[in-house]
């Protein structure tokens, strides 16, 4: 797959802003999400 500089620069953007909706969405604490652990498993 071939990304442009715009697609890889959104990218940390996109992962934190995710981040951020499912800590606001589900409440668990900021430590208990890990970017190697799928999300159920760490809910």
């Amino acid at each position: 797959m071939i990304q442009s500089r715009e697609d890889a620069a959104l990218k940390p953007v996109v992962k934190e802003l995710v981040h951020n909706l499912l800590l606001q969405a589900t409440g668990p604490a900021p430590a208990a999400l890990h970017e190697e652990v799928p999300f159920m498993r760490s809910a």
